[in-house]
């Protein structure tokens, strides 16, 4: 008995000196670093999640403007019987409903009192919400405010969801500039007479336009016969149809960088540049006219103009006066 007991206990220190010098099998993990065979859930990051779960926020604050497609001179403003537009000195944004007067009225699209709008002595309007304010319909909104000369968004108005910009400053006679730079216009299809007839404006800027939905830029600045300055070289006009008359009478503009423009969707050029009488000259050689069907007056009365570059006409396209009073005639 006493051998028996000896024995097992010699037998019990060798597997215990063999299993203390082994080394740990070796167990197969997922592509994580996880064992795969471990069931263990990974913690979850609560803010991570919620976040991720979140709505995408709108970059255009929900103050909304109503629309106001008024188109005459003795119309009023954005619904006050009592303000004219023709009489309104300037304009200008607030997005901030701070200092709102106690005669200001709302002026907000479903009247939830979300933007309001008020005048002071001197015929000065100022349009206001807090974060900013958003255009929902841009057509006609400043159109016959004949007598202000100036318009000053503040970097808080948003044309996010406005689907044109048509008229939006016809007849505003004395307007001088018009700074429109870092409006989100890429759900607009119409710029049409955009700043028709505005005779005293001298510079324009549509610095990050994206016009790649434009159909229309037709009367975009017909007569707008003190225009000095605008760059248009970088808006998008693929999918323009229409240039009728979309310089005509811009008498003072000496360069005018159109000549990457892509017009090979248009069909009108009609009176494109009629009455650029300081244009030297254009090079339109790149120009992809294969769809156009009016060249009508497209140059007439360019007086200084000896040069457009090698530009295509297609056949049967209408050249009626295409390049009456001018030196290539």
């Amino acid at each position: 008995m006493k051998k028996l007991s000896a024995l097992l206990i010699i037998l019990c220190l060798a597997v215990a000196f063999v299993s203390c010098g082994e080394t740990a099998p070796t167990v197969a993990t997922g592509d994580l670093g996880t064992p795969a065979g471990d069931i263990t859930a990974a913690p979850i990051d609560a803010e991570a999640t919620v976040g991720a779960l979140e709505p995408t926020k709108n970059n255009y604050p929900d103050n909304i403007l109503m629309a106001d497609r008024k188109t005459t001179s003795t119309a009023c403003v954005l619904g006050n019987e009592n303000v004219l537009r023709q009489d309104i000195a300037t304009v200008t944004f607030l997005d901030t409903l701070e200092n709102k007067p106690a005669d200001a009225w709302d002026v907000s699209d479903e009247k939830n009192g979300s933007v309001w709008a008020w005048v002071d002595g001197g015929m000065n309007l100022y349009i206001a919400g807090n974060g900013g304010v958003t255009a929902k319909d841009c057509v006609s909104l400043f159109q016959y405010y004949s007598n202000a000369t100036s318009i000053d968004f503040g970097g808080c108005f948003y044309t996010d969801i406005s689907h044109q910009l048509s008229q939006m400053f016809v007849y505003c006679k004395k307007l001088e500039s018009a700074d429109l730079s870092g409006w989100n216009v890429s759900n607009a299809d119409s710029f049409g007479e955009l700043f028709y007839q505005c005779h005293s404006l001298r510079s324009v800027s549509l610095d990050g336009w994206d016009t790649s939905n434009a159909r229309s830029f037709a009367e975009m600045f017909d007569g707008c016969k003190n225009l000095e300055q605008v760059d248009v070289s970088h808006l998008n006009t693929k999918n323009v149809t229409s240039f009728a008359s979309t310089f005509s009478g811009c008498k003072k503009l000496t360069d005018l960088a159109v000549d990457n423009w892509d017009v090979s969707s248009a069909k009108s050029l009609f009176n494109m540049f009629s009455g650029c009488s300081a244009l030297t000259e254009l090079d339109l050689s790149a120009w992809d006219t294969a769809n156009v069907t009016s060249m009508y007056a497209t140059f007439s009365w360019c007086n200084a103009l000896t040069s457009i570059g090698d530009l295509k006409i297609p056949e049967g396209c209408d050249t009626t006066d295409m390049f009456e009073g001018t030196p290539l005639k």
